[in-house]
């Protein structure tokens, strides 16, 4: 099959003749009329009758002669028929097959063609080296494409009709005097007659050239076309100085039975493609995969991956007049595209090799790096283009649409000045905001203190945090040092700044418009450098820092006005789209000058990198993230003045150390601090994992004090808060010196979830009392919370400081309060946001004490209990089993006393029990009875406890899973007590 194939098309066989259908003389018919006759004789007498007999033979006869006359009439139509559409498809084959042919040679036309449509070839270098490159080895039989669809023929066919259908799909099977074409890209050798094979990669020369752009590919010829005219001339790219790499044979280039042309990618020297012309099939080199054999009368491909494209053929040969007439015309147009290498004097495209050996031509003086950052990363029609930000510059802008080679250009400049200088001379910080992979190979180079994406928002706005305070560091350091120029101090390197896509970081960045004015504006003693480049420089670029970059480089715009405001005139928007590379560039007063950049490849990174071994990178303009992980021993305590040597009179008056605060502005990690009578009362919120416990645990071994924990059950945050609101209460002796108290409550909001909606609003209403009067007494409270319920709005609006770790969503997060420039989805545990900086909560510390229980108080041995129960039966059960006297409330109302009397006399303690119902009842009852005896009420709602004791105050919450109840005192206090011990077994 042809490497270049086309549709496939399918054709219709046709229809076989149509046979007549099967016919028998009428036999039945004939005998029925004589039957019928005899009978009537029989019958009638009459010799009349035996006439009709005769009738029905006759018409017996004449039926089967006109049957086979008909039939004789339809196999004649039938024929006739088939017969013209056996010739329509004889037709619409020719015309398939000449359509194919004709699409196969636009697909791959030979040298011959090419040669007489140059002017008018419209389809010239559309591919790169690296595509596949088809060329026309000339004409041959090749399998067609037609396919037939048999739905007409029947399953038996005459010899006849069989043998047409042979004859037509022999007809559409192949294609005769067809355009063969291989895959160049596959290495073509050709060996056998000299003449004929020279000819024959002539041919497949000049088609390569037609296919592979001069601005994407270059040409290496060596060997007999060496001293060919045309070679010399093509519009590519000509490398003539590197070694063969597909053959080290010196003999090879002086041999006239030998000769090479190879194709590659700019900026890669290896070929991609390679026509070789050698004496016999063994000097083959390796990496040939297609073989040809020249040799009269017969030309055959003798080897190819495809067995199927091992074939005879009739090649196309090219002669060097034709060659040169082609070459020649081609390299006018290129030169009128701007698309030749000699176009301006400059190639088409350059390797960052190719411009360095430029550059070492040139007898350099001797410079003093302290005082210049020179480059050579692109070459103009004089040699190579000599850059320095700090002569011409010290800051530029670069302009280009896209397409047009700014990435490259970057990648050379950087690369060129790493070469030229080293670490301690000058480094780089790289920033990309057009996806993040222009720069990702520089990393290996020594100079590069970092690499900002627009992928990663969390190094990009810490690194954008920092550049203010490195210039102020870099600042402190010409002060300290007496000098005025980074130039007079060898310890300190120069930044150079790279921004590909400046219009998008400002897009997201705006606040960054001050500072790179800022730098633009001071940059050149304190040794900051800019490079800005984007695809609109008109309106983008701020007049403050055009006003300070005198080095501009324009490649190609879509319009005047972005050409205007790089270099000044609108050069810069009549470059070829084809020319990647090609940029007008230039600085202070002096006219734009033509240049190309070179192409570097990771080669010559590698090698750059290797030329400056290093023990250690240099200095980052900004501080390392906070750790994921920080410990508590490496922290110290802060007070609030660090220049005050005393202790503060007061505990509460301390500034507290829990961890440590990220601070890229200052290009430094801060304490992350807590000063209790200047911050007030701390909640902390986050989802679970996020930390929370262990900044608890922080906060509390940061007071060093008194710290009272809360628990995480509804009756010890009651009863705590009880014992709080107390010593609110409590009268505070004169003269006497408190000490600062921290409460610690963990998961608030799931305790107060736990909680009744009655006690949920006295808690919260007592929690409040807290933390209003708190501070006056030296009590501060620390909270956490995974979100702010409604219950916990109230409290939340009366903590001043709150500490956001890792939160569910950037929602929760501003709805707690926080900024949506301070949200952080993936913060480690520990890690959140204190008073808008990201903080780390130091770890390693001792856990929380251990929370308070709840008070349970436990029944008296000797005491008679009434008891009120919603479980009668279960309630008798217990306390008989510990040893009371059980009875049942009976009889009359008013006669309860009386049967507890009666019950105690019998010399042990008594348990009058009665269910909720029956208590009710006896109206009055249990407040008679409670002033002579305890009250027990167990297993009964809040409206049962209510309605009994006729009370409004709540008692308090009882345990979850405890085996607690209420006990109402003589003075009508509720108390949570504990049942029987025994019940428990």
């Amino acid at each position: 099959m042809n490497e270049t194939p086309v549709a496939a098309s399918r054709l219709v066989l046709p229809a076989a003749p149509q046979q007549p259908a099967p016919f028998r003389f009428p036999v039945i018919a004939a005998i029925v009329p004589v039957i019928a006759s005899l009978a009537i004789w029989l019958i009638s007498g009459s010799t009349f009758a035996l006439i009709f007999a005769a009738l029905g033979p006759l018409a017996a006869i004449g039926s089967y002669v006109d049957s086979r006359v008909a039939a004789r009439k339809l196999r004649r139509a039938e024929r006739r028929r088939f017969e013209a559409d056996e010739e329509a498809t004889r037709r619409d084959i020719r015309t398939k097959q000449r359509q194919e042919l004709a699409e196969l040679a636009e697909r791959s036309p030979s040298a011959v063609v090419l040669v007489t449509d140059v002017h008018v070839d419209a389809s010239r270098w559309t591919r790169k080296p690296n595509d596949v490159l088809p060329v026309h080895l000339g004409q041959g039989t090749v399998r067609s494409t037609i396919v037939f669809d048999r739905t007409g023929a029947s399953a038996t066919l005459s010899p006849e009709v069989e043998r047409s259908y042979s004859e037509l799909l022999q007809q559409a099977e192949y294609l005769n005097a067809a355009p063969i074409a291989v895959n160049a890209r596959l290495g073509i050798a050709i060996y056998g007659n000299h003449l004929m094979a020279i000819s024959l990669a002539r041919s497949l020369t000049i088609q390569l050239a037609r296919t592979i752009a001069p601005t994407s590919g270059w040409v290496r010829v060596s060997g007999c076309f060496a001293d060919e005219a045309w070679a010399g001339l093509l519009p590519h790219r000509q490398l003539r100085d590197a070694a063969l790499p597909i053959s080290q044979d010196e003999s090879f280039s002086k041999s006239g039975e030998r000769g090479s042309v190879q194709w590659g990618v700019l900026g890669d020297e290896e070929p991609q493609a390679a026509i070789t012309v050698v004496a016999t099939e063994r000097d083959v080199p390796s990496g040939h995969r297609i073989v040809i054999r020249m040799s009269a009368p017969r030309v055959s491909v003798v080897r190819h991956p495809d067995r199927h494209q091992r074939r005879d053929f009739v090649p196309s040969f090219l002669g060097r007049e034709q060659a040169l007439e082609w070459v020649q015309a081609a390299r006018k147009i290129a030169a009128r595209d701007g698309l030749a290498s000699g176009d301006h004097g400059l190639p088409a495209s350059l390797s960052f090799g190719e411009v360095q050996k430029l550059a070492a031509a040139i007898a350099p003086s001797q410079r003093d790096h302290r005082r210049s950052l020179p480059a050579w990363p692109a070459a103009t029609g004089k040699g190579a283009l000599y850059l320095d930000l700090v002569e011409m510059g010290p800051h530029a802008i670069i302009g280009g649409t896209t397409g047009s080679g700014k990435s490259e250009l970057l990648i050379s400049w950087v690369l060129s000045m790493a070469l030229e200088s080293s670490p301690h001379d000058v480094t780089f910080l790289l920033v990309d905001f057009k996806g993040g992979s222009t720069f990702g190979a520089l990393a290996e180079l020594p100079h590069t203190v970092g690499i900002i994406t627009d992928l990663d928002e969390t190094t990009a706005a810490r690194a954008f945090a920092s550049l203010r305070a490195e210039l102020k560091h870099r600042e402190r350091t010409l002060a300290r040092s007496k000098v005025r120029d980074i130039a007079e101090l060898q310890e300190m390197p120069r930044l150079v700044i790279v921004v590909d896509e400046f219009a998008a970081m400002m897009g997201e960045y705006p606040q960054l418009h001050a500072v790179f004015s800022d730098i633009a504006a001071r940059g050149r003693s304190l040794g900051v450098h800019l490079i800005l480049c984007t695809q609109r420089p008109s309106g983008v670029v701020r007049d403050t820092l055009l006003a300070n970059a005198d080095l501009r480089v324009s490649l190609r715009v879509n319009n005047t006005a972005d050409s205007t405001a790089v270099i000044g005139s609108d050069s810069a928007a009549a470059l070829s789209p084809e020319a990647r590379g090609r940029a007008w560039v230039a600085h202070g007063s002096s006219s734009a000058e033509l240049a190309q950049f070179a192409l570097a490849i990771d080669r010559d990174i590698q090698s750059t990198a290797e030329k400056w071994p290093m023990t250690e990178r240099p200095r980052r303009p900004w501080r390392e993230p906070l750790a994921d992980c920080i410990y508590y021993s490496s922290l110290q305590e802060c007070v609030i003045d660090p220049a005050n040597e005393h202790q503060p009179a007061h505990a509460a008056d301390k500034t507290l150390v829990f961890g440590l605060s990220d601070l890229p502005e200052e290009q430094r990690h801060g304490l992350a601090t807590w000063a209790p009578s200047k911050d007030g009362h701390v909640l902390i919120l986050g989802a679970a994992g996020a930390g929370k416990t262990s900044a608890l645990a922080a906060f509390a071994h940061a007071g060093e004090t008194r710290v009272q924990v809360i628990g995480d059950e509804p009756a010890m945050l009651w009863d705590a808060v009880e014992k709080l609101i107390a010593v609110l209460d409590s009268p505070r002796p004169l003269g006497e010196k408190s000490v600062a108290r921290y409460v610690v409550v963990d998961d608030c909001d799931i305790v107060l979830a736990r909680m009744d909606e009655e006690y949920r609003l006295v808690a919260v209403e007592r929690l409040s009392r807290v933390l209003r009067e708190g501070p006056s007494r030296h009590m501060w409270v620390v909270m956490t919370a995974q979100r702010i319920t409604p219950a916990l709005q109230a409290l939340a609006q009366l903590m001043p400081s709150v500490l956001r770790l890792r939160m569910s969503s950037r929602q929760e997060f501003v709805l707690s309060g926080g900024g949506t420039e301070t949200f952080c989805e993936n913060l480690p545990a520990g890690g959140g946001v204190w008073k808008t900086k990201r903080i780390q909560v130091a770890f390693g510390v001792d856990q929380l004490p251990v929370p308070e229980p709840a008070t349970r108080l436990s029944l008296d041995d000797d005491e008679d209990v009434v008891i009120v129960s919603g479980r009668p039966s279960t309630t008798a059960a217990q306390f008989e089993s510990a040893g009371w006297n059980v009875k049942w409330v009976d009889g009359a109302p008013g006669n309860e006393h009386s049967l507890l009397l009666s019950a105690s006399g019998e010399g042990c303690r008594t348990a009058l029990i009665g269910s909720v119902d029956e208590w009710q009842s006896r109206w009055g009852a249990i407040q008679a009875l409670r002033n002579h005896t305890a009250v027990i009420i167990d297993a009964c709602s809040l409206a049962d406890y209510r309605q009994l004791t006729r009370s409004r105050e709540l008692p308090p919450p009882l345990s979850s899973n405890a085996n607690e109840c209420w006990r109402l005192s003589r003075s009508g206090r509720a108390e949570r007590v504990q049942l029987p011990r025994a019940a428990q077994r």
